[in-house]
């Protein structure tokens, strides 16, 4: 008899005619189906989607148990966009008053949780485009090794593309349950981790390098345009292998590990 995993995706991505697949959701809802059938006891994911660009929300989180942020063209410094602040007072609004829910995002969605949860700053530093190594930090492999069924490969291969960087605190202290999960040579914060509560990847661990080529070249159209050598740096790192088959792993048990339970 399998159980059901009741999974809400806030897809965040703004319109962008370059791109003929337009949102993540699906990319994610294909992640997901495919990991809960690898299960033993199988979990039924049931999923729904909503545009938070459109500012859809669920009517109601009864019964939630993950809620996912997908990644965006947008910045979450344009605060000037309505959408942004309402997705802030949402992700405020799971963490303090609904705890048994877990909270994962990638990309934007991992920056706009460091930001709203964290208080983490997060700046335009530059391009980290294409598969890159991830340097995992001793807690997380230690929170990991045992929670998949193999060890985390360190350091760890993702598909990236970002210019907007998560910074680390100035006295790199975080809460006593948050960790970090690793850096790159660009970037210091490469996601965080807060058991039962918040797993978040600066990397797309939906994407393949197929993806990855058709998102970089829709997003950095211009900047593709104007910098050859740019063009063709990025597609030289997007087409390596990687180790989202590990990546995936983590999320989905993630996903299954114990709510917090309502005083």
């Amino acid at each position: 008899m399998s159980s059901t995993l009741q999974i809400i995706i806030l897809d965040a991505n703004e319109p962008n005619y370059h791109w003929e697949k337009n949102k993540f959701s699906p990319l994610f809802k294909e992640l997901i189906g495919s990991l809960s059938q690898q299960g033993m006891p199988p979990v039924t994911p049931v999923i729904s989607s909503y545009d938070v660009v459109q500012e859809e929300y669920p009517r109601s989180l009864s019964g939630v148990n993950v809620v996912v942020i997908t990644g965006s063209s947008a910045s979450v410094n344009d605060g000037h966009k309505h959408w942004i602040y309402k997705l802030q007072l949402f992700i405020k609004t799971v963490w303090y008053f609904e705890p048994q829910i877990k909270l994962f995002g990638s990309c934007f969605g991992h920056q706009i949780l460091c930001k709203t949860i964290l208080e983490l700053d997060v700046k335009r530093i530059g391009w980290e485009i294409g598969v890159q190594p991830i340097i995992l930090s001793s807690d997380f492999v230690d929170e990991f090794s045992t929670a998949t069924s193999s060890k985390p490969p360190n350091p760890m291969r993702i598909q990236l593309v970002h210019q907007d960087h998560v910074i680390p605190p100035p006295n790199r202290i975080l809460p006593p349950n948050c960790i970090i999960l690793g850096r790159s040579a660009q970037c210091q914060i490469q996601g965080v981790y807060w058991p039962r509560r918040l797993l978040t990847f600066q990397g797309h661990p939906e994407f393949d390098r197929h993806i990855c080529r058709e998102t970089t070249e829709a997003f950095l159209v211009e900047d593709l345009k104007m910098d050859s050598g740019l063009r063709k740096k990025s597609l030289q790192a997007i087409d390596q292998d990687d180790d989202s088959w590990w990546t995936r792993q983590a999320i989905w048990s993630f996903f299954l590990q114990p709510p917090i339970i309502r005083c």
